[in-house]
This record gives C-alpha cells, structure tokens and sequence, in this order.
C-alpha cells in the first residue's frame, strides 16, 4: 500500500519536504508542485527514476515504475501529515533541556551513531542571513578582519550553550506535544525515559527565551528568516503563525515556492498580498 506522509530536513534546516512511497519507490517535492522519483537498489542507494511537474501537467519518465505512478496520480491532497514525531534535541548544558533541533525520525528505534551534536543554521556556502541586532557589531569590527558571516555568530551562540561537552537527546513527540526521553550521546541515565512538558520544548526550531536580549532578537531574526518554511509547520500557537505570516510576507519569492504546503493561515489576505507581488515580481 501506498504511504502519504510529509518530514523536516533538518541541520540545517530546509523546510519540509512530501513523500509518496509505493514498494521500493518514492517520489518527493518540496513545494507541492515539482515532483522528483527515485528508487531504492538493492545495496540500500537511491537512484532517480524521473519527475513530474503538476503546473505542466508534465510526466518526466518516471521509468515505467506503475506501483509509483498509480500512487501518485492518487494521492491526497497536500500538505501530508507530519510524520517525524521522533525528535533530536541539542540540550542546554545548564538545564539539561531542549534547545536546537538536530534531526527527527518517523519510527523505529532511533540511533545514537547519527546522533550529532552540533546545530547549523545554514549551509556553508550560504551567507544570506543578516541580522539587524548584529549591525552596530558588524561597525565596530577591525575593518581589517574578514567579516564573520552573521550564520556563523548564531552557530556559535546555540553551541556554545550546550558545551563544553555537548549532549544531545531523542524524544518521541506525543500527541499532545510532550515528550518521552530516549537514548541520545552522553545522556544522563535518569534522563532516559524522563517525560517533559511541551513548555519544555521550544516551539520552533531554537530556544527563544535568553537573559541576554541581543541574543533573544538574533534567535528571532533566525526564525524569520526561515518563516516561510516554518509556516509549514502544523502545532503552531495562533500568535506564532500570525508572526511568522508577518515576516514571510517580506520574502515573497520563497512564500510563492511553498505556499501550497502551509496547513492554515490567521491572515490570509496578508499572504495573498505577497503572493501577488511575488506573481508580478516574477513576470
């Protein structure tokens, strides 16, 4: 039987991509609207088998793969359930509780093989991220010096919290949005099994409560940045969505790519309006 079910890429983060597995075969889309299939070898690798683009109406091989193609052309409408309830969290090494999200699983035992504990924002080839709150930093630096790209400064704040010797946990998500410990590296033997609140988790990506308020806007400045793809996200506090509605708005390129993907909205002719823009931006 066909499986319809959408996950998070995670660190760095890039939003949420859907799924549709039939057998040995997938195919994947990151927008709702560009497909791309691939199938599993028997060595465990992936290997393209074609596409399809829903605006063209448009099969792109597809390698005859009738399991995929019969799935495909019946699936649900999207966005498809988030499935990834089992969560690595980077912990804070002064409470011991979730900080960054590091990677997330649909089932099964999870691995502390994979289990990294360091958390990026961006990849390194990306400097596009810049902080209001890092401005009048940036205007003291030694004009000399090369710039530190501002990806790099959160990168060391969320880290830096977790260090000296970081550690990082898996929880499994429940329902109501608490969580269960699991394993995890240089976990605590009393915190295996320890069940936390949903307060207890941040609600987006990174912790935003900071005593040093500098710190606490350069986190926010990070969630906006990456607010259209977190508009995707279902579990949102009323207030969260409306906020990150207001700050995808002003990357109305990146709305336009994922909008079909975003479960509801508090403002919808606020997105509508960017949409618009992105349209005419584009033609």
């Amino acid at each position: 039987m066909a499986q319809y079910y959408s996950i998070r890429q995670l660190n760095p983060y890039r939003g949420v991509v859907q799924i549709i597995a039939a057998g040995n075969t997938q195919a994947l889309s990151v927008d709702g609207v560009h497909w791309h299939a691939r199938s599993q070898s028997i060595a465990g690798r992936y290997y393209s088998v074609g596409g399809f683009n829903d605006e063209e109406n448009r099969l792109i091989d597809f390698s005859e793969r009738g399991v995929l193609l019969e799935a495909f052309h019946h699936r649900p409408a999207t966005p498809f359930t988030l499935e990834d309830n089992t969560e690595l969290w980077l912990l804070n090494k002064d409470t011991g509780l979730p900080l960054a999200l590091l990677a997330s699983k649909r089932s099964g035992e999870p691995s502390t093989q994979d289990a990294y504990p360091t958390w990026l924002s961006f990849n390194l080839r990306d400097n596009s991220f810049v902080a209001e709150s890092l401005k009048a930093r940036d205007a003291l630096r030694d004009k000399r010096a090369w710039p530190e790209p501002h990806r790099e400064i959160i990168n060391n704040l969320i880290n830096h919290a977790a260090r000296p010797y970081p550690a990082a946990q898996w929880f499994k998500r429940h329902d109501d949005r608490s969580g269960e410990g699991l394993a995890g590296v240089r976990v605590v033997a009393e915190w295996e099994g320890r069940l936390l609140s949903p307060e207890d988790f941040p609600e987006l990506l990174l912790e935003e409560k900071w005593l040093n308020t500098e710190n606490a806007q350069l986190v926010k400045e990070y969630h906006e940045q990456v607010a259209p793809d977190l508009l995707t996200h279902p579990y949102l506090l009323r207030a969260t969505r409306e906020s990150l509605e207001w700050a995808a708005a002003a990357q109305p390129e990146k709305l336009l790519q994922i909008y079909r993907l975003i479960p509801e909205f508090v403002n919808r002719e606020e997105v509508e309006v960017a949409l618009v823009k992105a349209r005419l931006m584009m033609a």
